[in-house]
């Protein structure tokens, strides 16, 4: 929830979060038919089986706690947060029974994570270099001689680089994100929703390596946007949607095409909070369906008295769950004064100082500011602050690759501020600096960042720099170096 409001992730979550619960919503006030030997035999099958659901259902809510538990302190947050979305679901459908979800409504869920962050750290460097090695395949089989290093496209002598806000992750989000809501929306189970993801996966692939190949005829000049009188930068995020659109219609597609294969039964028996009713059922002089018409798994099933009881010892139940729940709760409580001091403690070893000059930059001493505990929070190192002229310079000592090294444009979105994204900056000895800007209020501020090592190699994202230490590429200790300078904002004509 932190990250979604504090704008440090992008609050996509909460359109997956409204589009579950509009789709639920919708279900609920939905009569569907069904074959007239169906409805009546299944109500009574659901009759007998409510006991047993019951219990069923509160030794899956204790495992589901225990599993949260005990893998807490060794598994990625996004991970225990995945893991806590699906107790909350699974109580809410099987143990208060409050709807029920389909294979389409838990994908969703689980997106209403704030996820775009961590997909961003862990695959938005490969995602950019598969792109980049297969819009390099298909440039050369155009005719164009262009090379491949990397995240880099060459060509007659110009480098384009595909950076990271072009990782296609937030495409990829949506793809998944359209995928899960066509199955909600078509009831689709298991079966299909499975066969709908590579689907999404691959659209988004697909729409990402279009984007990145059009976009290399604009920034090499081989077709002069200036010319016929467009903006570049509208051009540029024109293409993207283009490409958007293009995996939106394909995953829209292939999702009509598997409701309409799938038998409509498959997908009813997953719904038993939806009124089914039988083709032939009466109705009465006003065309309603009648009462005995209208009788469902689900509507038969709470005529039953007793039905939701909780079995034998329910005291001892709710109390053993009530009590998992609140050890649940505390857990990253305890856990953030665990990783503080253990964070402290891995800093605090072989640390070499602050140096005085870096990149040309003098470096003058600032005291501690709000601001540093945004960049410090589990952070594995130390992070201080400097003057250098008319600039501030923050700098991370890291001696541990980890998923804390974010870039410091979350720690500016999470601050409140709006963060844009501006070409990579190449310094004289061919550095790669990440660049944008942070605005809030009258306040705007032009920001370069660097991740660089002890032995003369540099990343300009926290993403490529993660692969290269994660396989030993590359050994601690790091240093990570954000310049930040104000920036006069630019006046409108009026």
């Amino acid at each position: 929830m932190q990250r979604t409001f504090d704008r440090s992730d992008e609050p996509l979550g909460l359109l997956a979060l409204v589009s579950l619960i509009g789709l639920v919503w919708f279900r609920s006030g939905t009569k569907i038919p069904l074959p007239e030997s169906t409805a009546v035999p299944s109500a009574i099958s659901n009759v007998e089986s409510k006991s047993t659901t019951s219990i069923k259902s509160f030794v899956g809510m204790g495992i589901l706690l225990l599993i949260y538990m005990l893998s807490f302190a060794f598994v990625p947050k996004v991970i225990s947060a995945a893991i806590a979305v699906i107790t909350t679901a699974f109580v809410a459908t099987s143990v208060l029974r409050l709807c029920k979800l389909l294979p389409g409504d838990w994908l969703l869920a689980l997106l209403s994570l704030p996820l775009v962050a961590s997909l961003n750290f862990f695959f938005g460097f490969p995602l950019r270099v598969f792109v980049t090695i297969v819009a390099c395949f298909l440039l050369r089989i155009s005719g164009f001689a262009v090379d491949a290093n990397g995240t880099e496209l060459i060509f007659a002598g110009q480098t384009i680089e595909v950076d990271a806000p072009c990782s296609g992750v937030k495409m990829l989000w949506f793809s998944f994100y359209l995928g899960a809501a066509f199955a909600s929306y078509y009831l689709m189970p298991w079966r299909s929703t499975l066969l709908i993801l590579p689907v999404a996966l691959g659209s988004a692939l697909l729409g990402n390596i279009i984007r990145v190949t059009s976009l290399f005829y604009i920034e090499t000049g081989i077709i002069s946007v200036a010319s016929i009188g467009a903006d570049p930068h509208f051009v540029h995020e024109a293409t993207g949607v283009a490409a958007f659109l293009f995996q939106g219609i394909l995953i829209s597609l292939f999702a009509q095409f598997l409701s309409a294969k799938e038998p409509h039964a498959d997908s009813i028996a997953l719904l038993d909070n939806v009124p089914a009713v039988s083709e032939n059922a009466p109705v009465d002089e006003r065309g309603r369906i009648s009462e005995l018409g209208a009788l469902s798994p689900n509507s038969i099933g709470r005529t039953v008295p007793g039905s939701h009881a909780v079995p034998g010892k329910g005291l001892v139940a709710w109390s053993t769950l009530s009590l998992l729940c609140i050890i649940a709760a505390g857990l990253p409580f305890l856990q953030s004064t665990v990783d503080g001091a253990s964070s402290s403690a891995v800093a605090s070893t072989k640390f070499p100082g602050w140096p005085k000059t870096v990149f040309g930059l003098d470096l003058r001493a600032l005291p501690d500011s709000p601001q540093d505990q945004v960049f410090l929070q589990g952070f594995p190192g130390k992070a201080a602050r400097f003057q250098s002229g008319g600039a501030q310079v923050v700098m991370r000592w890291v001696n541990q690759e980890s998923r804390q090294v974010h870039p410091s444009s979350d720690c500016y979105r999470g601050m409140g501020y709006e963060v844009s994204w501006l070409p990579i900056l190449i310094d004289g000895k061919g550095h790669r600096w990440r660049h944008f800007t942070a605005s809030k209020g009258n306040e705007e501020l032009e920001i370069k960042e660097l991740i660089y090592d002890e032995q003369s190699r540099s990343w300009s994202d926290v993403s490529s720099w993660y692969w290269d230490a994660a396989t030993k590429k590359t050994q601690a200790p790091w240093w990570v170096l954000t310049v930040i300078e104000p920036r006069a904002p630019q006046k409108t004509k009026t």
